[in-house]
């Protein structure tokens, strides 16, 4: 019995501060053949975004740094997933 009313108070407590997540919005940037035609993905939530990928041009990098800013929301990583020339 003390064990069933410790689970069901546990459960109770844990899903009181549980809230559905927000999906996640993906923005991607399609650098031009003189770019080597590297894609920049910006995903981001309620609050925080990340960056996939940076750009290989300084232009890249700024249209990359405004989709960020346009987005609204705070950048907090920015993940390579390979390494471009």
């Amino acid at each position: 019995m003390f064990r069933t009313t410790l689970i069901a108070a546990t459960l109770s407590v844990a899903f009181t501060g549980a809230q559905a997540a927000q999906p996640l919005e993906i923005k991607v940037y399609n650098a031009s053949g003189s770019s080597f035609n590297v894609n920049s993905t910006l995903v981001y939530g309620e609050k925080e975004a990340m960056v996939i990928d940076g750009g290989f041009t300084r232009a890249d990098a700024l249209r990359i740094a405004a989709n960020v800013l346009d987005s609204g929301k705070e950048l907090k990583t920015i993940y390579v997933s390979q390494a471009d020339p």
